[in-house]
Formats: structure tokens, C-alpha cells, sequence
């Protein structure tokens, strides 16, 4: 399973896709319908939902993509930087699994990547 991931991922490498300041980018659009960032310790980051799962290729933390909306800071607020060394997971789900990723961030805004693992969704045949 890590095989087929670790070529996506060195794919994504490859095209000039990632450039570490972005927490999703896929060369193929993907449907998402949630997207978290938390700390390892489980501080709640950010946080982006959708009612439906909407095509995306790649989001910037604390950038709204179109048609999603932000649960987490409420109110509008701006995520808080990242700290430099600090461990975060990302997980999103998709409209055929969960992706838990997790990182290490270098700076305010970029991260190194990390592993990732992708859980299939129970309702899925």
C-alpha cells in the first residue's frame, strides 16, 4: 500500500506540483468534502467542510477553497501561524477514503512531507 503512495507523491515531486507551502496538491483533482489540520497533541487547527464533495487540486492553510465553508476558528478568524518543529496531521476526507497525513513544519508556512496513509470509507463497495 505505501508503494502505490510513495510513487504519487514523488509523481506530484516530479511536476513541479508541490512547492511545501500548500497542504494539498494533487496532479489530479480530487473530490473533497473535509479538510482538517491539527497538532499531533490534537489542537485543532483549521478546519474547511462542504456540503457536497467539491473537485479541488490543492489547498493553502487558512485559504477558503470555493464553495467550502470554514468550521474551525469560527467567526472568521485566521488559523494561527505554524510553529517552527511542531508535528501536525492533516486528514481530509474524499468521497472514497480518509487521508491522514502527517507532517513537520519548518517554518510559520512550510512544511516537510511526511507519511501518508489513506483510510477507505465503510460505505464504499
Amino acid at each position: 500500500m505505501r508503494a502505490p503512495l510513495l510513487m504519487l507523491f514523488t509523481a506530484v515531486l516530479a511536476f513541479g506540483c508541490y512547492d511545501r507551502s500548500n497542504l494539498l496538491t494533487s496532479n489530479d483533482w480530487t473530490l473533497v468534502r473535509r479538510f482538517t489540520v491539527r497538532t499531533e497533541s490534537g489542537e485543532q487547527l483549521w478546519e474547511v467542510r462542504t456540503h457536497a464533495p467539491r473537485s479541488v487540486c490543492r489547498i493553502d492553510y487558512g485559504k477558503i477553497p470555493a464553495e467550502f465553508q470554514q468550521t474551525y476558528p469560527t467567526r472568521g478568524l485566521s488559523p494561527r501561524l505554524f510553529t517552527r518543529g511542531e508535528r501536525l496531521v492533516i486528514d481530509y476526507e474524499t468521497d472514497r477514503s480518509t487521508v491522514i497525513h502527517h507532517v513537520e513544519v519548518t517554518s510559520t508556512a512550510l512544511i516537510n512531507p511526511g507519511d501518508y496513509i489513506v483510510v477507505p470509507r465503510s460505505d464504499q463497495k
